[in-house]
């Protein structure tokens, strides 16, 4: 009995005076048991609907395989479909897209997703895969993630794994991510265990955190970890040291990342701890990095610091580039404004 796969191909971007719908030549890839056919269609309008006759039902259906054309697609699969695209798909792009959309079967998914871990040649698709296993927030899944993924040989997929398994709550998970922290030879898989320590609120995380600030690292990885460990966990408690952190004497090449860091943490704690953030911020201003003292002085306008008004002159008096003054400039304005005006957005 000879089928027929029919195929509706929308377009549903919003219309524009200068562009309506987008005419292109669309890849069109199905494969029905040994059979696969490929054919290119032809989008002018708005809908379009497509027949293809095949011998039996089709296995997979990928729209663009490769995703050369720039675009989103919306293209809901059932769990077959995308078991079979995870497992047998030739393009590596379809594998990933296969796992990433295994999220939408959350019961179903995990074995399917280990099977895949298994023979998955590709660290991308593998690191999907960690990432769908902690989305998914099964029992099943987080098995599969102790058992196969923070073993990886791949530190990426370890990552991912390791971020993946703060999303569950308990001992075992504890325990490894304590071992990922200790052991791992990889200074990012050991940061992104310590966040997932602290996104569990592990016993005893606190210490481990403060001690990663003693510990150098590739662009302050592990500094930027404690930070944000201690955001996930609502503690002020690293606000005293963090002016510290924001001087570029800690930069280490990592374009200050980690002063960003610093401050992003310390902006948590603005309603509840105003003195010490301020300081931070200002210390921030000193930075020679032009990006911190820039995020700094946004910062500082965003909390209506009026109080740092000295220091932010000071700062732009002695600013030369063109393209920081513009950021400082209107961070002295608005703290310059009447409290009543500036509350509401007049300049």
């Amino acid at each position: 009995t000879r089928r027929e796969l029919n195929l509706a191909i929308d377009q549903v971007q919003d219309t524009v005076p200068a562009m309506d719908t987008f005419e292109l030549n669309l890849p069109v890839e199905i494969t029905a048991g040994t059979t696969r056919m490929r054919r290119v269609v032809a989008l002018t309008a708005r809908r379009h609907r497509f027949i293809f006759p095949l011998e039996k039902a089709p296995d997979m259906v990928r729209i663009d395989p490769g995703e050369w054309i720039l675009k989103e697609l919306t293209f809901e699969k059932s769990l077959s479909e995308l078991r079979y695209q995870l497992w047998y798909d030739r393009d590596v792009v379809g594998r990933y897209r296969a796992a990433e959309q295994l999220t939408r079967y959350p019961d179903e998914a995990a074995p399917v997703l280990q099977r895949a871990l298994l023979r998955e040649p590709n660290y991308w698709v593998r690191e999907r895969i960690a990432e769908t296993l902690g989305e998914i927030g099964r029992d099943a899944a987080r098995e599969v993630l102790l058992d196969e993924s923070v073993h990886d040989i791949d530190p990426r997929v370890r990552l991912a794994a390791a971020k993946a398994l703060g999303h569950y709550p308990d001992a075992d998970v504890a325990a490894t991510l304590e071992t990922l922290l200790e052991q791992d030879g990889n200074v990012y898989v050991q940061g992104a265990a310590a966040e997932a320590l602290a996104a569990i609120k592990a016993d005893g995380v606190e210490k481990r955190l403060r001690k990663l600030l003693e510990r150098d690292s590739h662009s302050n990885i592990l500094r930027q970890a404690a930070f944000d460990g201690y955001k996930a966990l609502g503690d002020p408690g690293l606000l005293s040291r963090a002016p510290r952190y924001v001087e570029y004497a800690l930069a280490d090449g990592g374009a200050n990342r980690l002063a960003r860091t610093v401050m992003g943490y310390a902006m948590t704690f603005r309603e509840t701890h105003r003195k010490k953030v301020v300081e931070v911020l200002e210390t921030a201003l000193d930075n020679p990095y032009f990006r911190t003292r820039s995020a700094a002085a946004r910062h500082l306008a965003t909390m209506g610091a009026r109080e740092s008004l000295p220091a932010l002159r000071a700062v732009l008096e002695s600013e030369r580039r063109s393209y920081v003054r513009p950021t400082l400039e209107s961070t002295v304005e608005t703290l310059e404004a009447p409290p009543t005006a500036a509350a509401a957005g007049v300049e």
